[in-house]
């Protein structure tokens, strides 16, 4: 089957959306919370927290396609093999070169079943309500617009609104929260909903909330070092301000032309392998601990710089590892994939008769 042709204005949405969730990891697992003595350091370091931006947008740009499309077992299969490839790799070059009396621990068990013990929390959320997508689809597609927007604005006030100016995570899920994201992703899509004059001031009033709310938090923080753990308050993956922002670039992006490009489309398709690459549980403090040494540099003024240049780094070496598997397990994968679906399927149908 002749793939089809990807929007490359989207494709490099995704890239940038992955450059920022690694910028992110530098900051959380590079830093852990350091204070650095010089402010703008501080504030930069607190800004750079833009993971959960990536995190959104990505779930926005899964809504905006999947929303019109079929339920496929085979795509989780083989999202499941590639995750447990690199659970498993990782686990024991870690153990083997770093932490040997660790070799043969629970954890081993955990790298063989990722997305069960949620090794990688993105991917376990991701899978959990990508097999509810055929029913909230039927759901969708059969309420009107009108009832769709108000499940919409429903769930944004208990997940968004409210978690952002009064600190009560009622529904602090990784589930309801990609569900939010997967409707508001295909209302975009069903109802063709372009960037105007109210979504763009909405966009630019929220980046400057964050930046000022964030610069306001950390200059008191010096006289109350307790508020410093909330810089990145208005930065969380439950923030209004960043929902706002994530939907008002993904619809600048879908402004954009369509149009293709073979080098952006191509490394698109390392950006999952990039993800399970430098956020393996067992491999990311490794990579920004003892590899880069980040936290080093939390007092040089060139703090800004290494966090760039560290970010490209590991995005390109990550993307060349990603290159080179697929190069030699994608085939593998494509033939064991159909057979791991036709037995789920068989088994499926054999209680399904026996039920009946």
């Amino acid at each position: 089957m002749k793939e089809k042709t990807r929007n490359s204005s989207i494709e490099l949405l995704r890239i940038i959306s992955m450059l920022m969730i690694i910028l992110s990891h530098c900051c959380i697992h590079g830093l852990d919370s350091l204070s650095s003595k010089y402010f703008i350091n501080n504030f930069f370091t607190t800004v750079f927290f833009l993971g959960n931006l990536g995190v959104i947008i990505f779930m926005l740009i899964t809504g905006y396609y999947t929303i019109e499309s079929k339920f496929k077992l085979k795509k989780i299969i083989k999202l499941e093999l590639e995750v447990v490839f690199y659970s498993i790799l990782f686990y024991f070059l870690c153990t083997l070169f770093f932490e040997k009396s660790k070799l043969f621990s629970f954890e081993l068990i955990k790298s063989f079943f990722p997305i069960i013990f949620k090794k990688y929390w993105f991917i376990s959320a991701y899978v959990s309500m990508y097999i509810f997508t055929p029913y909230i689809n039927k759901l969708l597609h059969n309420i009107s617009k009108n009832e769709y927007k108000k499940l919409i604005i429903l769930c944004t006030f208990v997940a968004f609104f409210i978690p952002t100016f009064t600190t009560a995570d009622i529904f602090f899920n990784e589930l309801f929260q990609f569900f939010t994201f997967y409707i508001i992703g295909g209302y975009i899509r069903m109802y063709n909903i372009k960037i105007n004059k109210k979504i763009t001031k909405a966009l630019i009033i929220s980046i400057l909330m964050i930046l000022i709310l964030s610069a306001i938090i950390l200059f008191f923080s010096k006289s109350y070092p307790i508020l410093y753990k909330y810089r990145t308050y208005f930065l969380n993956r439950n923030s209004i301000f960043v929902l706002i922002i994530a939907i008002g670039i993904f619809l600048l992006f879908l402004k954009i032309p369509f149009f293709t490009n073979k080098i952006i489309n191509y490394i698109s398709k390392t950006i999952f392998g990039i993800y399970l690459i430098h956020d393996n549980p067992n491999f990311r403090n490794i990579i920004f601990k003892k590899i880069f040494r980040i936290n080093k540099f939390i007092d040089s003024s060139f703090l800004v710089l290494v966090l760039l240049i560290t970010t490209i780094i590991i995005f390109i070496l990550s993307s060349l590892i990603e290159i080179t598997r697929k190069k030699f397990f994608d085939k593998i994968n494509d033939k064991i994939s159909p057979y791991i679906e036709t037995k789920i399927i068989n088994f499926i149908s054999e209680k399904y008769k026996k039920g009946e």
